[in-house]
């Protein structure tokens, strides 16, 4: 009583004070409806006369395929920063204001990627607010819903994303973020200055801004309320808002207009009610479909039934048919109530395509269903059976059986629909049927023809001749019974059903849990509500695909640096393509079986075809064996039956074609001289020669050779007659269409940690990337096949980091504009020329100063009185640079001295620094040319690579063998010597050249040099061999090659080239392929050659590319710390000419950057050690046996060191160097280790047991801890 005085009260309240007006008008609900107090009230006003205001808003258009979107950032002048706090206040929900111009958008297709992290689906809180049309709706995303953004941080938002939604035509208004105490307006109401990219490029949607549009008075809002109450607000038509009744009893609504004018105007009240739950323990509801935790798929439709109890249902008006006699009677049914044949009506108005009609069969069962029919206008002769069988069978319960119009006779006009002759007995004996309803159902508009509100139909079912007999049986509802049963999902109501059986069906349905209730509702108030019941909705599963996808690029475990963006490629296999129609051919008898085939349809032996018109010589057949168990051997062909040609020969010299088919070619002069090619009717192919079972495919037959080819079978021509029925004699053949078992890609998926990136459906399959996220990316590649099948790929993880690790380098490369397409590559030789060339000079003579090094670097040369202006070639950026050679150095003779000293024949140190310094090369060539029996290797070497050290500075890593004493070898590698180079057949590079296109193994690495002298060799042929290694470097073969000789001086020596030979050899090398001809040479000497293909084989690189900027990053940790040369030549290939080269490492750059083959040339010092102060080198822990150290570090004094000497049973050592002792090994003369110590203390050094070395000569070697290391040579009694 007090809640109906108060509504009331403020009945009078709302009379006395507001203006009402008709502008204002509640459209939903009706006044009078009465709600349960858990059901939701939908509120709608209509204002007339009165426009709206239009807000400021953004228009996106979209009229391409592919992936798209808009970027949107915060700042107005920078899209990417800085970041800004959303979250700040607590908020926690995205709320967005859009419409769709037109309802066409696809927002299955439609994603939303805050700082380009995740790919939220729009469609779940589309479908929420019931979807969008051309009016303003507000969606809501809990910020929960997305994964891994940095809501403290965002700077932009990619939105809207379109994964190939095509076109559509869109407009937001308002983007903000609520839930807190301080909305966070990312745009709109006011804030419209944001930055974005929406200018159409590649990737990029349409965007602009239409500014807000105020009428002088315009609706500002309308505020909706209940009971006084503002329950909700909508400031764009239509207007409208929901909510859920705080109370029972009635409910007062009203709506007020706000204009911007601060005028309100009213709309006039609308009363409803709102009742609580009336239950009776004796009146239930249960759903019965589905089952509590059921699965479904997305692509399922979900029967949700309901089976009341303790009321009955009500019951209706039905048509009860009676028969209990023979013969062929009808029930005439029309539409009019006046007359049968009175009104023609379209019953198929709106789209409708199928007849649904409830009914039940009194009796129980027992009708003869095959022989009832139905005859809409008299029609046709259609029999119910099926459509009764196929819902399982109709016993004394009302079913619904549907029957698609399609299935009628098509003469039937169900436009001008006038009566069904329904039931038709085709003498079916006696049944009892009542018939509830005739409805027509598919289109926007079901026709009700016969049940509920329209039972009215006039019939002839009187039991007069040929009619049945039929009553219309009206119901009796005098008590309570189930008025409606409503079905809710996540307590929103989706759906009702008024009559038994209970049921509304589910579709659409997104990926989620979710919770469906029903409550029966009764005649007379009472409600009853069922348990609740959880569903799921998956996926569906998807078949996998026989294809497999490979990811390309970027490779596993590669590592970039941000920014950056990455090209995802991947590659397919496993498609069976389209191929040709053809006859496959089966055997699987034994003995003597042949296939005839014809020409001509319908007849195999006439008429004659002439296939040799025109010249034709040659007869070709595309073939294909296809579990490869054709015996060809006793396979043969007999045109007209003639002949006996086996095919073993022709399938061995096949040519391969696509997808295993062979092509064999047979010259019509290998056939049957009897056989006449002009009168041709049919070919005996295959004829099997008791050949075991096999499956082989044909598919043409052909003459070719002249100027018309004549084509017996395939190509278009498959209608030729044969016998193939495995009949006695013959083979079976069967004419199979090339598609079957098509299996082709559509398309490849890029997806980055599961979520979808991008798609591509035309080969190459490849993505771009942009801007990736900075960590572990795990990425994989998924195909779909044209079955709808798929399969995943192997998961590629990328390494994104935000700086360089000191073990790298990036090269930075800018181009004058966005390339269409980048590559880089290391090139395989530097300056990416063809070949490289390495001349060395054996023994240190003076004339490799005096006469070769003025030549090929430009000076004079006193012995012809003649000065040199160089020769050179190009690092192929228009730079000069000279040719370059090695030297084999010894630095003392037999007695001991330094044949560098006081020596005209002999380069001295000074001459050799020069050399040095202008790029040549030093070579370890032993202490003394030593060599043969009694030579101490170990000594020769180490001692020799002290000594000219001591007198240059340099350190020599590579070793020449001197007088091709092969004992050198060994002691060399383990002695800190990297290459060896000896004239010996049997190192790498013998006899043409060593190529360098891939990898090289470096261990131990030996490599041949020729030997040049001019008792052999002259202008007639000492060019020879270069001419010989230039010739192979071709079509991207590249070969290192190498000479040596001794002198290069005035006159005649052993094993020499006179200078005049010499520099016309020279001259002749610069002139074919150096600056002043081809241009393709490397003359570098060989210590430089072998370092850089060391760095090129020891530097993985990773390559990237965000707009015109091309990042490469060079890793470096895999280099020692002692190269003379860091060095490496990059090859890149754009349509984009490069502006700017930088290296991240001081070094020098030479760059080409306008050619449509690009090249970079880099030089950088290493200033990556491998260690720290103390620690042993990577390269000394690595070395077996290694005696010399970088030249960074300093050695002790040798006069701090003090070995007794000779020895006897023990070894001692004197360490005053004030370094400690790391290591101390003893080697004999062959450089093999005899005894090794590490860290030895004092007591140790003053008696280190030495009983079990036999007699003769060792060298003890100190390694100390600052990596430097003394060598001593003893005398073991």
């Amino acid at each position: 009583m007090k809640k109906i005085f108060f509504s009331f009260i403020w009945f009078l309240v709302l009379r006395i004070y507001p203006v009402f007006s008709q502008q204002v008008t509640i459209t939903s609900p009706q006044a009078g409806v009465s709600f349960n107090i858990s059901e939701k009230i939908h509120f709608d006003v209509q204002v007339g006369g009165i426009p709206s205001f239009s807000p400021a808003y953004f228009h996106v258009t979209n009229e391409l395929t592919g992936y798209r979107k808009l970027k949107l950032g915060y700042n107005p002048n920078n899209i990417y920063a800085p970041g800004n706090n959303v979250i700040a206040g607590g908020n926690n929900t995205l709320q967005i204001t859009l419409r769709d111009n037109g309802g066409s958008c696809n927002w299955n297709a439609m994603y939303i990627k805050p700082n380009s992290t995740g790919s939220l689906l729009l469609t779940p809180y589309i479908l929420a607010v019931g979807g969008i049309g051309n009016e303003w709706k507000t969606i809501s995303i809990p910020l929960s819903d997305f994964q891994g953004v940095d809501w403290t941080a965002l700077a932009y938002l990619e939105f809207p994303y379109s994964a190939n939604a095509e076109n559509f035509n869109i407009d937001f208004s308002e983007i903000k973020f609520t839930g807190g105490t301080t909305p966070f307006i990312w745009f709109g109401e006011g804030k419209t200055d944001n930055k974005h990219d929406g200018f159409g490029g590649p990737g990029q949607l349409v965007a602009s801004l239409v500014p807000a549009s105020f009428p002088s008075v315009y609706a500002e809002k309308v505020e909706f309320y209940a009971n006084g109450v503002k329950v909700g607000e909508d400031a764009f038509p239509p207007y409208s808002c929901s909510f859920f009744p705080a109370d029972t009893g009635v409910l007062v609504l009203s709506a007020g207009l706000k204009l911007n004018t601060g005028d309100i105007y009213w709309s006039e009240p609308c009363s409803v009610n709102v009742h609580a739950p009336v239950y009776n323990n004796d009146f239930a509801v249960h759903i019965t479909q589905p089952t509590n935790n059921q699965s479904f798929y997305t692509t399922n439709t979900i029967t949700f039934s309901a089976l009341t109890e303790g009321i009955p249902v009500p019951e209706s008006d039905y048509l009860l048919v009676t028969n209990n006699m023979t013969g062929y009677r009808k029930l005439k049914l029309g539409y009019s109530p006046v007359s049968i044949y009175g009104t023609y009506v379209n019953a198929v108005a709106g789209g409708n395509n199928k007849m649904e009609i409830t009914l039940k069969d009194v009796n129980g069962g027992g009708t003869n269903w095959s022989r009832i029919m139905l005859k809409p206008n008299g029609v046709g002769n259609l029999s119910l059976a099926p459509y009764i069988n196929a819902g399982g069978g109709i016993g004394n319960e009302w079913k619904t059986i549907v029957i698609p119009l399609a299935d009628f006779d098509p003469a039937i006009n169900f436009s001008s629909l006038q009566l069904l002759e329904f039931p038709y007995s085709a003498d079916a004996g006696n049944f009892q049927l009542a018939i509830k309803s005739i409805i027509f159902t598919g289109g926007s508009s079901p026709f009700l023809y016969f049940g509920d509100t329209k039972t009215d139909n006039k019939h002839d079912g009187y039991g007069g001749t040929g009619q049945l007999v039929a009553n219309l049986i009206q119901a009796n509802n005098s008590g309570d019974y189930v008025e409606k049963v409503e079905f809710y999902l996540d307590n929103q109501k989706i759906g009702q059903d008024l009559s038994f059986p209970y049921q509304t069906i589910l579709s659409g349905m997104t990926l989620g849990a979710y919770q469906l209730k029903a409550f029966a509702f009764s005649h007379n108030g009472l409600i009853a509500e069922s348990e609740a019941i959880n569903i799921i909705v998956e996926l569906p599963p998807v078949a996998a695909s026989p294809l497999n996808v490979h990811p390309t690029s970027p490779l596993n475990n590669t590592q970039y640096y941000s920014p950056v963006d990455l090209t995802l490629n991947a590659e397919v296999s496993g498609e069976v393509l389209p191929g040709p129609n053809y006859l496959r051919v089966i055997n699987n008898q034994s003995g003597y079986r042949k296939l005839k085939l014809g020409y001509t349809p319908g007849n195999i032996y006439e008429p004659a075809q002439n296939v040799i018109a025109g010249g034709n010589h040659t007869l070709e057949i595309v073939l294909k064996d296809f579990n490869n168990t054709v015996d060809w051997s006793k396979i043969r062909i007999r045109p007209m039956g003639i002949g006996s040609l086996n095919l073993a020969a022709y399938w061995a010299t096949a040519q391969p074609l696509e997808n295993g088919w062979k092509k064999i070619s047979i010259p019509l002069s290998h056939f049957d001289p009897a056989i006449d090619f002009t009168a041709i009717n049919h070919i005996e192919f295959p004829y099997s020669a008791s050949a075991p079972a096999f499956e082989m495919g044909i598919a043409s037959i052909k003459f070719v050779g002249g100027s018309a080819p004549f084509i017996w079978f395939g190509e278009g021509k498959t209608n030729n007659p044969h016998d193939g029925l495995n009949g006695p004699g013959q083979l079976l053949a069967t004419l199979v269409d090339g598609n079957a078992g098509l299996v082709q890609a559509q398309k490849v998926s890029f997806f980055d940690h599961d979520v979808l990136l991008g798609i591509d459906s035309i080969k190459p399959y490849s993505f771009t990337y942009i801007n990736v996220p900075s960590g572990l990316r795990k990425l994989t590649a998924i195909v779909h096949d044209n079955h709808g099948a798929v399969r995943t790929s192997d998961t590629i993880q990328v390494l994104i980091v935000e700086s360089l690790p000191p073990t790298a380098m990036m090269l930075t490369i800018t181009f004058d504009t966005v390339p269409t397409y980048a590559d880089i590559d290391k090139a395989k030789l530097r300056y990416n020329k063809d070949f490289a060339y390495s001349f060395t000079l054996d023994d240190g003579y003076r004339c490799a100063y005096k006469n070769a090094f003025m030549l090929l670097n430009g000076g004079y040369v006193a012995g012809n009185n003649t000065t040199y202006p160089g020769l050179f070639y190009t690092d192929g950026c228009g730079n000069d640079i000279p040719f370059k050679g090695g030297l084999a150095i010894y630095s003392k003779g037999a007695s001991g001295n330094d044949i560098h000293v006081n020596s005209n024949s002999y380069i001295n140190w000074n001459e050799l620094q020069t050399m040095i310094s202008a790029g040549w090369n030093v070579f370890n060539h032993s202490l003394q040319h030593a060599s043969g029996t009694g030579t101490e290797y170990v000594y020769q070497i180490v001692e020799n690579t002290r000594y000219i050290k001591e007198k240059t500075g340099y350190v020599t890593r590579h070793f020449v063998v001197p007088s091709g004493d092969q004992n050198y070898v060994a002691p060399a590698f383990a002695n800190g010597m990297l290459s060896v180079y000896a004239n010996n057949a049997s190192y790498l590079g013998f006899p043409n050249g060593l190529v360098v296109n891939n990898a090289l193994n470096y261990s131990n690495f030996t490599f041949y040099k020729r030997f040049l002298y001019d008792t052999y060799y002259d202008t007639t042929n000492i060019f020879q061999p270069i001419q010989n290694a230039a010739n192979l470097s071709v079509n991207g073969n590249h070969v290192w090659y190498s000479d040596f000789t001794h002198r290069v001086d005035f006159g005649s020596y052993g094993g020499s080239l006179n200078f005049p030979l010499f520099a016309w050899y020279m001259q002749w090398v610069e002139r074919h392929y150096g600056k002043s001809g081809a241009d393709n040479i490397w003359m570098a000497p060989m210590q430089e050659v072998y370092e850089y293909l060391y760095v090129r084989d020891h530097t993985p690189m990773t390559a990237s590319r965000t707009g015109n900027v091309m990042r490469v990053i060079i890793d470096r940790s895999q280099l020692p710390d002692s190269l003379l040369k860091y060095a490496l030549s990059f090859v890149v290939n754009s349509d984009a000419n490069i502006t700017s080269v930088v290296l991240s490492q001081p070094g020098t750059i030479t760059w080409r950057g306008n050619t449509p083959i690009k090249l970079i040339n880099m030089e950088w010092n290493n200033n990556l050690l491998k260690h720290s102060s103390g620690d042993v080198s990577e390269d000394a822990k690595n070395t077996k046996g290694t005696l010399s150290k970088s030249e960074n570090r300093e050695l002790p004094d040798e006069m701090d060191v003090a070995i007794a000497n000779p020895v006897d049973d023990y070894l001692q050592v004197i360490n005053r160097t004030g370094l400690k002792i790391h290591q101390l090994i003893v080697h004999n003369m062959l450089g093999e280790k005899v005894l090794t110590l590490f860290s030895p203390n004092d007591l140790t050094l003053n008696a280190i047991h030495t009983r079990g070395l036999k007699q003769g000569m060792y060298f003890v070697v100190l390694q100390f801890d600052n990596g430097s290391a003394i060598i001593r040579k003893i005398l073991k009694n």
